[in-house]
């Protein structure tokens, strides 16, 4: 019997030495692939450009040994096809690129010409097929795919595959996994147009019976029929199920097919439209390791007690949803097994989660790697438990109200890579334990209100890459030991109370990437050795106490430069002329993308600058000469151009009209002259124009900005333009500011604009040529809060609805503010307020004013105007306007200028002005007012006489004229005082009236009292009234007998 083993034994190994020397040769080289697959392949990538030569392998006769094909060992066929693209898009390579996207990703991808050659189909042995991450450029999924019979594993993910999925591919049935979904979102973000896979039915997946892992997401799925979800509960094997980002909503027959899926482990169904508690069924998927119901509307209380049995749990992610209260500071119960045990990602940010940070986290220390709870109102100290969750790698509590000091315990979280606490009203110094995180690579402590200076022990976090300090109240230096942080990226420092000198040893952070010292008080000179940082493409050190010159040294290396700030810090600059024309200056780097350099001591011509600039910013220097009138030609890209405050002169060159994606061009307060080109208005991106203080000229074509739907503000006011109004403004509805004052144009003002231009929120026509009357449809303006037509010719009466502007009826403070970019652009206006010239910038949104001064309005004051009880200003002097001042005037209670001057107004002045508590300015003088002058309140500070000269009938203080009788009105507020009624000269009055009616009452009680008790004194009195009565009787008769008339 042993016998015959050994020789069954010898049989099978010389079966199996038989069997591969069948696969290969007899110098023992593996056979060639078949020359018919061989073909294939080639005909395969002779339908694809391949940017970055990927298939630079496939030749010679062996297709086994080229890249990504992998062959049976045994026959030699081709059993798997693996082109995924090495490169897959990344968020982080797209910040740091130059050009706005992540070329890496896009020249990797393999780029297909037309349609899949089919000859693929010779690779009957198939197994294993991944295109992801490539650009098919919206072609179809071949229908020929549904062929590959022995197909276990198809990854078409994000190969920008485009129109219906084949139901071919119901024929799979050997088929594993199945991934069709998008990988990434933000692919579709940041990339336009991009193509994407249509589903109708899922019915077709009926058929995948072996399927274990199936992939749709970013696949639209709510207009398939609904009994589709029936077919995908057939899969009751399934581990893996991802419809993430489908537009999927409650579906009653969606949750009840998540019933079959007790075997699954992964399930993702973020980025969808579910609303209310989270469907039954997950519930009793115990099975589960991970889930993500992020972005959703869930919003059960109890969410943590109902999947408290799913302890084989690792990951869970419940952000973006509408979870909301202190729902999370119980937690299940946490005896064994039960959902904590296993837990290692815990994601509960951008929710509506308030109260504490719940206690019970420290509990999760076996286990917990990641928390993040950002975006929530959790308030209070932070638990020093936290510092127990010892196998912890990051941590995320941005974006809450945390507040006190910062747990030294953290200090002993070894193994924290990202420590996350930027936007809380944290305080209290940092802790120095904070230095002993060896293994930390982000820490953000950002937008707090802590103090003190920066701990010497980060110098020895020689794993962090990005260190965020910034918007704190930090002082003192920065350390030294900085310089030693080699692997940094990110260093930001701004907005702090930081000062002494930059250290010179900045300039070995070789790796650094973003620099930020913004808005500190940092002094001396910019290094040099900041021109050491090759990686550098953001450096922002605007706003400090810097001296010095800038020159090539501070640049020289930084070819990877894109955002450069260097805003009033008092440098100066002398280009020279080498720098002027043709070659780019060799300091500034041929791909910087944002240039702000305001505010300095620049000086010279416009320099030339690389095509790759999108935002210029030169404001505020000495800059003159004239702009380049190529200008449109050398910077296409330009977004944003501020040439404001300087000595440039010469002619605004047309070619500004090439710039397609100029939103912001502010060339005020300079030399300019010539006429404005028309094409400006053409601009389709425009938002802001601001052509102020210039010596434009004349007349402005009707169909300037009527493509602009943009347009947002449009100044262009102080220079000499002429003409009527603009009539192509009709259809810049988007028109919030318009300012075309101190210039020549004349005509009447269209009717239109309080139809047209209904978001007008600022409208000044000052200072020009305007005549006629004013349309009561300017009332339609409801968001108007500046309306400004001083030093025109118009006439008529004031239109009564100007007392309805919404604006103006309130002291609102919810006003937007006029900052665009990211508060990178800031609007501005001046306005006469309280007799001065005043420009308005960040305050501009709260300025409410009516100036309808120096024109021939004629007419009363309308009474409706004092309904404005939100208004500033009201400026109506140098009209011809006649009647008394309205007696409600006192309800303008936010008046703080009031100006109705050198008009033919009569009358007394109203009482209730005296309750216009606000007003710092008043000027009543030449009009025709009499009587006494209320005091009382604010207007007896004002007690300057010019305020009422020409008035000659006025009379009481502060004028020297007295008024007859000499008793000045007085007229107290005291509903606005508050004042008790029984106070001051009330007070005095009631008790005079209680003590007389008391002393009469006494008096004559006192009196009856005598008579009734004393009889002497009683017989005295009543003979003294008969006496009387008796004497009158006498006389009366007497006095009849002598008028008697006498008988005939």
């Amino acid at each position: 019997m042993a016998f015959l083993k050994s020789i069954i034994l010898v049989f099978i190994v010389f079966c199996f030495i038989e069997t591969i020397q069948l696969g290969w040769n007899v110098d023992g080289a593996r056979l060639n692939c078949p020359q018919n697959e061989r073909n294939a392949l080639l005909s395969f990538k002779q339908g694809l450009i391949d940017q970055t030569n990927r298939l630079s392998s496939w030749v010679g006769q062996d297709c086994c040994k080229w890249k990504g094909v992998s062959c049976n060992n045994f026959t030699g066929h081709v059993v798997k096809l693996d082109l995924r693209n090495p490169f897959p898009f990344d968020l982080d390579r797209l910040d740091d690129s130059l050009s706005g996207s992540d070329k890496t990703y896009s020249e990797a991808c393999l780029v297909a010409v037309g349609e899949v050659n089919s000859s693929l189909l010779e690779l009957k042995h198939l197994n294993y097929l991944d295109l992801s991450w490539n650009n098919f450029s919206g072609i179809a999924i071949p229908k020929f795919f549904g062929l590959f019979h022995e197909l276990t594993y198809l990854n078409l993910s994000t190969a920008l595959f485009g129109g219906n999925v084949p139901h071919h591919l119901g024929n799979l049935s050997t088929l594993h996994s199945l991934d069709l979904g998008t990988q990434n979102i933000f692919l579709f973000i940041y990339y336009d147009n991009l193509p994407s896979l249509v589903v109708n039915t899922l019915h077709w997946t009926s058929s995948l019976v072996s399927l274990k892992h199936l992939v749709m997401s970013g696949i639209d799925l709510s207009n398939i029929p609904l009994d589709s979800f029936q077919a995908v509960a057939l899969f009751s094997s399934l581990l893996e199920l991802r419809f993430f980002n489908c537009s999927l909503e409650n579906i009653p027959l969606f949750h009840s097919t998540l019933k079959n899926f007790t075997s699954l482990h992964i399930l993702d169904l973020s980025y969808n439209k579910f609303q209310g508690p989270i469907p039954s069924a997950i519930r009793n998927m115990t099975s589960l390791k991970v889930l993500k119901l992020s972005s959703n509307r869930f919003n059960n209380s109890s969410v943590l007690d109902e999947l408290k049995n799913l302890y084989k749990l690792e990951v869970l992610d419940l952000s973006s949803n509408e979870f909301a209260g202190k729902m999370f500071e119980r937690f299940p119960n946490f005896s064994s097994p039960s959902l904590g045990d296993n837990l290692e990602t815990l994601i509960l940010s951008t929710n509506r989660l308030k109260g504490y940070l719940p206690n019970w986290l420290y509990q999760l220390k076996s286990s917990l790697k990641f928390l993040d709870l950002s975006d929530n109102s959790f308030e209070g100290r932070i638990p020093v438990s936290l510092g127990k969750l010892s196998k912890s790698e990051t941590l995320i509590l941005r974006e809450n109200q945390l507040s006190d000091e910062i747990p030294l315990s953290f200090g002993t979280l070894s193994n924290l890579k990202t420590l996350n606490l930027g936007q809380n009203q944290l305080s209290g110094e940092i802790p120095v334990s904070l230095g002993k995180l060896s293994n930390l690579k982000t820490l953000d402590l950002g937008q707090n209100q802590l103090s003190g200076e920066i701990p010497m022990s980060f110098g020895t976090l020689s794993n962090l890459k990005t260190l965020d300090l910034g918007q704190n109240q930090l002082s003192g230096e920065i350390p030294m030991s900085f310089g030693t942080l080699s692997n940094l990226k990110t260093l930001d420092l701004g907005q702090n109370q930081l000062s002494g000198e930059i250290p010179m040893s900045f300039g070995t952070l070789s790796n650094l990437k973003n620099l930020v010292l913004s808005y500190n008080q940092f002094n001396g000179t910019i290094p040099t050795s900041l021109g050491q940082l090759s990686h550098l493409t953001y450096l922002l050190l605007d706003a400090n106490n810097f001296h010095g010159v800038v020159s090539e040294l501070h640049f020289a290396r930084l070819s990877k430069l894109k955002w450069l700030a260097l805003s009033d810090i008092s440098l100066s600059i002398k280009i020279r002329s080498s720098w002027m024309y043709g070659k780019v200056p060799n300091f500034i780097s041929p791909n910087i993308v944002y240039l702000y350099l305001s505010s300095n001591r620049f000086e010279g011509s416009f320099p030339q600058f690389p095509s790759s600039l999108r935002y210029l910013d030169l404001s505020d220097n000495i800059i003159s000469g004239s702009i380049p009138t190529d200008i449109g030609y050398r910077l296409p890209n330009l977004e944003l151009l501020r040439l404001s405050n300087n000595s440039i002169n010469g002619t605004i060159p047309s070619s500004l009209c090439k710039m397609l994606s100029l939103s912001y061009l502010d060339f005020s307060k300079n030399h300019l002259l010539g006429v404005l080109p028309n094409c400006l208005g053409d601009l389709q991106r425009v938002v802001v124009i601001d052509l102020t203080s210039n010596n434009l000229s004349g007349t402005i074509q009707r169909s300037f900005c009527h493509q602009s739907k943009y347009l947002t503000s449009l100044h262009l006011s102080k220079n000499n333009f002429q003409g009527e109004f603009l009539s192509g403004l009709q259809n810049c509805t988007s028109l919030s500011i318009l300012d075309v004052s101190d210039n020549k144009f004349s005509g009447e003002i269209p009717t239109w604009i309080g139809q047209n231009l209904y978001s007008l929120r600022i409208i000044k026509l000052s200072s020009n040529k305007y005549n006629g009357s004013l349309s009561p449809k300017l009332c339609h303006l409801n968001q108007l809060q500046v309306l400004d037509f001083a030093g025109n010719n118009l006439s008529g009466n004031i239109p009564h609805c100007f007392g309805n502007f919404n604006r103006m009826l309130f002291n609102q403070t919810d006003f937007s503010d006029f900052t665009y970019k990211d508060g990178y652009y800031q609007d501005k206006l001046s306005q006469v307020i309280k007799g001065r010239e005043l420009e308005y910038t960040k305050n501009l949104r709260f300025v409410t004013n009516l100036d309808l001064s120096n024109n021939i309005f004629i007419g009363q004051i309308p009474e409706q105007l004092t309904n404005l009880s939100g208004l500033n200003s009201l400026n109506l002097s140098r009209n011809h306007l006649t009647g008394s001042i309205p007696k409600k005037i006192g309800q303008m209670r936010s008046l703080e200028s009031l100006d109705l001057s050198n008009n033919h107004l009569s009358g007394t002045i109203p009482q209730s002005i005296s309750a216009l508590t606000l007003v710092s300015y008043l000027n009543l003088s030449n009009n025709n007012l009499s009587g006494p002058f209320p005091s009382g309140n604010q207007l007896q500070t004002l007690n300057d006489t010019s305020i009422y000269d020409g008035n000659n009938e006025l009379c009481g203080l502060p004028l020297e004229k007295k008024c007859i009788p000499p008793q000045t009105p007085t007229y107290v507020d005291r509903k606005s005082k508050g004042e008790d009624k029984r106070d001051g000269d009330g007070f005095i009055t009631i008790w005079f009236y209680l003590g007389m009616v008391s002393g009469c009452v006494v008096g004559f009680w006192g009196f009856c009292g005598v008579l009734l008790f004393k009889k002497s004194r009683r017989y005295a009195y009543f003979q003294f009234v008969d006496s009387i009565i008796i004497g009158d009787r006498l006389v009366y008769t007497a006095a009849r007998r002598k008028v008697r008339p006498r008988s005939n």
